[in-house]
């Protein structure tokens, strides 16, 4: 048991160390190409987006080696779903439950098999912009940043989208609920729930209407959406709200459910009264999944009347490759640090960088605010 502990948390603070110590290694070398998104946004965004999805196949990867096992369901269970979501990428809104504070880390492996980290734009909350590394990587990639001040939000929405389908795909991933499914936010959730006479839920919270409407709406005002990913995780040995120390004890899911329901924009309801009791519908439908999955024998997204048993996805080792995973392992592991080792004029961007950076998110409310004023 001791081994197990100690071994299990080396997998924890190495996924951690890693992840930060390569994303601040990378993004602090790519700072000073701020300078250049004013007159070459392409380039820009191609570099950072590149970056970003081999950080994501990396995180894949660590999963896939310790032993998670992925299971996917609905529209994403065959080849021929996988390719049909992937004509999706660059025009598509993903709601999906928010289960805990580490939804987003437990999506790489989703994010690899489905292909749309290089078009990825996720809704967070806003003291994810302060992590070294990759929260100065999520702003440059001009995440939107959730302040809890409505008029803001939805003006900052706006003007994100607008700019960002411009030059690059767009996918948006949104966390409906807009907080994780914690004893606390559960039992607030159930006194709201009690006031609006609404259904009490178990397994997920009472999704927020109006920053899934607006950001929907503005998708369909630039146009630059093609469908919405209605996506339902489910983990295996893992509490809800479990937190960072956790994940940092190496207390990870043993298995990784995603189920996806895919939507035609055109069959979405455009009427504002409409969509917020379509997406109250679709919520409705993942407390029954949940239900099903936590509180069934078998801990899948199947009933456990049906005779078919989830095969475990096997890991794309081509995609991975494609994401360009190995050449970031390579040139965090022994390039950049040959470079920095070497070179005076490479440690003292990295450093310079990477102070403008962090204190960018003070100063002027992070590099996205540079990028999307």
């Amino acid at each position: 048991l001791i081994m197990a502990d100690f071994l299990s948390r080396v997998k924890g603070y190495s996924f951690v160390i890693f992840a930060l110590l390569t994303s601040i290694q990378c993004i602090s070398l790519c700072g000073p190409l701020i300078l250049l998104h004013p007159v070459l946004p392409v380039l820009v965004d191609t570099v950072v987006h590149s970056i970003a999805t081999a950080f994501f196949g990396c995180g894949a990867l660590f999963f896939e080696i310790s032993g998670v096992r992925i299971f996917l369901y609905g529209d994403a269970a065959g080849t021929e779903d996988v390719n049909t979501l992937h004509s999706d990428v660059g025009k598509l809104l993903i709601a999906l439950n928010h289960y805990c504070r580490l939804d987003w880390l437990f999506l790489f492996p989703f994010e690899l098999r489905t292909q749309w980290s290089n078009s990825k734009v996720a809704v967070l909350k806003n003291l994810l912009r302060h992590i070294p590394g990759i929260g100065w990587g999520m702003q440059m990639m001009r995440y939107l940043y959730l302040e809890r001040n409505w008029d803001s939000d939805k003006d900052r929405f706006e003007r994100v989208i607008k700019a960002k389908s411009r030059d690059w795909p767009l996918t948006v991933l949104l966390f409906p609920e807009g907080t994780d499914l914690s004893e606390k936010n559960k039992k607030l959730s159930w006194e709201f729930s009690e006031k609006k006479g609404l259904a009490r839920y178990s397994h997920v919270l009472h999704p927020r209407a109006k920053g899934f409407t607006a950001i929907l709406q503005n998708m369909r005002d630039s146009d630059c959406i093609s469908a919405v990913w209605d996506l339902t995780m489910g983990y295996k040995d893992f509490r809800h709200g479990s937190g960072e120390a956790e994940f940092l004890s190496g207390n990870w899911p043993s298995e990784l459910h995603y189920h996806v329901k895919r939507y035609e924009i055109s069959s979405i309801p455009t009427d504002e009264t409409e969509l917020k009791s379509w997406l109250q519908k679709r919520w409705a439908e993942k407390e029954e999944l949940l239900k099903r999955f936590h509180e069934g024998k078998l801990h899948n997204f199947y009933d456990d009347n049906d005779k078919r048993s989830p095969v475990a996805s096997p890991f794309p080792w081509l995609l991975w490759f494609k994401s360009g995973a190995p050449l970031y392992i390579i040139a965090n592991l022994v390039v950049i640090p040959a470079l920095a080792y070497q070179y005076f004029f490479v440690r003292f961007l990295m450093v310079v960088s990477s102070i403008l950076l962090f204190s960018a998110a003070f100063v002027v409310g992070g590099v996205d605010r540079v990028l999307v004023p």
